[in-house]
């Protein structure tokens, strides 16, 4: 008996030292129940890294709905930070006050409970009916303090305000609530804002974010952050970990997830079964939502227009590598404002095989005044030294010309490599067709004659292609 109880308390012993060193083995001893399953182990791992790293940087985390992501981020995690770290700040949001509260409620019962005494005794919060003359740490639902130390924890919904309180580490789970909210413009800008003036700005030096979310929409939070990480390498730089319920292949395939192509995420709760049945079950339009609109945002993480979209997802494939010896050019259409009411400007390199299979990279997308459009379009041509074309209509035209005698590009011998692609004046009736208006001349002229390929393109399909895949490429 007392061999068994020396064993226990060994082992006791240890897993209280690994918990304190590993975010996944602290939620297994935190939370009896814990189900660990391979999402949770991703993440795990994921987290440990953003904690432990020496050179901050932003973690996004793309989950599908219930699989554990809110358990993890929202109601583990604050605990965890404030045990390792007992002066740390903390800011939380989500699209909701009450959701917000409620995880914080959660994090607190977590805190309160032996076995995190066991893990981290020199942090603890104040309870009621034991508070000492020197513990005068705040404890309400959206609030909290560590007893003797300057940790700090403070959540509101989206839209409420943290003036006043600074973090080293925000968390934000799910800003968005649902499928209207998604798909309001308004809305997508207030939460933008919301983060870049009220969020972001708390973040003290050294600072780390963590957004996990659902993705709702290709302007949602997420896809927001990635495409300014995208567009200008001085922006907070962000590791995205995308773990679709459905595994796809590609170049976002995380390198722990060991899945097979359509093997489920979380099989213990979610299995192939399940998930196709959520699947069909959505599949059914109403108005131009549904069918897979809904499965692809939510489930795998990969949103995309609603219906009537000229490029189909289904059509597209990411691949790993292209056949060699392509002859790349970059197509632009600017639209050269930073109104959020306006059309983007879009770019990317893209290239004919000679099966007529066309291969699209490095996209392009953002809203942008035209002396920053101006320099991005300079830098890529320096990088790539492709033939660039740019739709020659209306102010475009002269865009084109100020290109074309910069000094800087004439120099170095870089101008006679931008392409006026001039719309083609048919007649009214060629117009009318979308798959014969606006033939590129400056494609039918330029890529047919460099890679013999009797195919056209539409200026309307390629910004179909730019404006529409730029999330998957």
């Amino acid at each position: 008996m007392a061999l068994k109880q020396a064993s226990d308390k060994f082992l006791k012993r240890l897993k209280i030292i690994k918990a304190r060193k590993s975010f996944l083995d602290y939620c297994q001893y935190v939370q009896s129940d814990f189900i660990l399953g391979r999402p949770q182990r991703i993440l795990g791992n994921e987290l440990n890294q953003w904690i432990e790293a020496p050179e901050p940087y932003n973690l996004a985390v793309v989950f599908p709905p219930r699989h554990g992501k809110s358990q993890m981020c929202s109601r583990l995690l604050p605990g965890y930070l404030m045990g390792r770290s007992p002066d740390d700040h903390i800011l939380a949001g989500s699209y909701g006050k009450d959701l917000i509260e409620s995880m914080a409620r959660d994090s607190q019962r977590f805190m309160m409970t032996s076995e995190y005494a066991d893990v981290f005794p020199d942090s603890r919060l104040v309870t009621r009916g034991e508070r000492q003359k020197d513990d005068a740490a705040i404890k309400r639902k959206d609030e909290f303090e560590i007893v003797g130390h300057k940790g700090h924890y403070k959540c509101a919904g989206v839209g409420g305000q943290f003036t006043g309180f600074g973090a080293h580490w925000g968390l934000i789970d799910d800003p968005i609530k649902g499928r209207k909210e998604a798909e309001s413009s308004t809305i997508r800008n207030t939460l933008k804002q919301w983060y870049t003036a009220d969020f972001r700005t708390r973040l003290m030096k050294g600072g780390k974010i963590l957004l996990a979310a659902t993705r709702w929409h290709a302007d949602d939070l997420t896809g927001h952050v990635i495409k300014t990480m995208l567009m200008d390498e001085e922006a907070d730089q962000w590791r995205i970990v995308w773990l679709p319920a459905l595994a796809e292949g590609g170049k976002h395939l995380h390198p722990d997830d060991d899945r097979e192509i359509g093997d489920a995420l979380w099989p213990e709760m979610f299995d192939i079964k399940d998930l196709k049945k959520i699947k069909a079950t959505g599949n059914v339009k109403i108005g131009i939502y549904g069918g897979s609109y809904d499965w692809n945002a939510l489930y795998q993480g990969r949103p995309e227009p609603p219906g009537g979209s000229k490029i189909k997802r289904g059509n597209l494939k990411i691949v790993n590598h292209v056949p060699e010896g392509l002859t790349w050019v970059r197509f632009w259409d600017l639209a050269v404002t930073e109104k959020t009411t306006a059309d983007y400007t879009a770019s990317g390199q893209m290239a004919i095989d000679s099966n007529k299979r066309i291969f699209v990279r490095r996209i392009i997308h953002v809203q942008k005044e035209w002396p920053t459009v101006r320099r991005m379009f300079k830098l890529i041509l320096a990088q790539e030294r492709c033939v660039t074309g740019v739709e020659a209509v209306g102010t475009q035209s002269g865009f084109i010309q100020d290109l074309q005698q910069d000094p800087e590009l004439t120099n170095a011998g870089l101008s006679h490599l931008i392409v006026a692609l001039e719309p083609y004046h048919g007649s009214p009736e060629q117009k009318k067709d979308s798959s014969t208006s606006w033939p590129v001349m400056g494609w039918r002229n330029t890529l047919t004659s460099w890679l013999n390929s009797p195919g056209t393109m539409t200026l309307t399909t390629i910004r179909s292609i730019l404006h529409q895949v730029h999330s998957e490429c």
